[in-house]
């Protein structure tokens, strides 16, 4: 039996291999048709990375108040994005179910972009129903192939039986006919050493007859009761890996949150820093202003000082030329 791990590593194996190219593409047109804007080139887990047009497309199925959202480059603000559109899935009217919704990292992080789609697929068909002018595709709803035609399947026609090849009398049950027709003549008596050559004889698991031909034994037919316990078996079976399965899934998920609300505090630790560092550096640009307009303040007091004292000498000099002149 599988370990937890290895059917952990399966299980993200197989929902990545959900992630094609050609859904991706699906679910891109759809957007785009929603919302009436391009996304950005490229893969589209990048293009929905900052969660504006997830958060355009919640209003634009919503309606007023809606989602508030902001246009920012700081990864901080755009996982808040992403959350405010998990937010409004899960949330009346749209109601999104708990396995259709995705965590922020599988989205910011990559960690499970088929669920991604998978929640998306499912905005969509919720949306189809709430806002049927606004929505009126939903991602996967083109007509599947209709079930093929016995004829086409290799099932059972007249024309078919009448073309068969007829079927030939086996060389086996021809030679235990004459074997058969031999004993009778004989009296119905086998002799000893025929019979004992006929026990002997015993070729991969067949019985030679008696005229040397090989017969096989016939299959084994289990039992009503063995039916029943190989049956018990394989539900027991089942049970056991769709409970290791889920325990792996529930596992996944509680560690991919536990992972999410580190990054959060790491990312909130991160702006409250690079914050408090932009408001020293700005106290500091401010002080070095006050300063210089002190330094020159102070100058302009100095040259006005001294620019009256020279007016003031000026005039007594003058008044004591006007003295010596009289």
């Amino acid at each position: 039996m599988a370990s937890v791990s290895s059917l952990d590593k399966d299980l993200r194996n197989m929902r990545l291999g959900k992630y094609t190219p050609e859904a991706a593409n699906e679910v891109r047109a759809w957007i785009e048709t929603s919302i009436g804007e391009r996304l950005a080139a490229g893969d589209l887990l990048d293009a929905l990375k900052d969660g504006i047009a997830l958060c355009r497309l919640a209003n634009h199925a919503t309606g007023p108040p809606g989602v508030r959202y902001k246009e920012s480059s700081m990864p901080f603000v755009q996982m808040e994005n992403i959350s405010h559109f998990l937010r409004a899935c899960k949330s009346p009217p749209l109601n999104l179910q708990a396995h259709d919704i995705f965590q922020t990292v599988d989205l910011f992080e990559h960690k499970d972009p088929a669920q991604v789609l998978t929640c998306i697929g499912a905005f969509s068909r919720r949306a189809n129903a709430l806002q049927p002018n606004k929505f009126p595709t939903m991602i996967g709803s083109r007509n599947k192939a209709g079930p093929m035609s016995p004829d086409h399947t290799g099932g059972y026609s007249a024309n078919a039986a009448s073309s068969r090849r007829p079927r030939g009398t086996s060389n086996t049950s021809a030679t235990s006919s004459a074997a058969s027709a031999a004993t009778s003549r004989a009296g119905g008596c086998t002799s000893p050493s025929r019979f004992s050559n006929s026990l002997s004889s015993s070729v991969n698991g067949g019985t030679k007859s008696p005229t040397g031909g090989i017969t096989t034994p016939a299959p084994k037919v289990p039992s009503l009761a063995e039916k029943e316990r190989k049956r018990r078996e394989d539900e027991a079976e089942a049970e056991r890996s769709r409970q290791q399965a889920e325990e792996a899934e529930e596992k996944r998920r509680a560690e991919r949150e536990a992972e999410e609300e580190r990054e959060k505090i790491a990312e909130e630790k991160r702006w409250a820093e690079e914050t408090r560092r932009q408001r020293e550096a700005e106290k500091q640009r401010i002080e070095e202003e006050k300063r210089k307009w002190d330094d020159e303040e102070r100058k302009w007091k100095e040259e006005e000082e001294a620019r009256a004292r020279e007016e003031q000498e000026a005039e007594l000099q003058l008044a004591k030329e006007r003295q010596q002149k009289l």
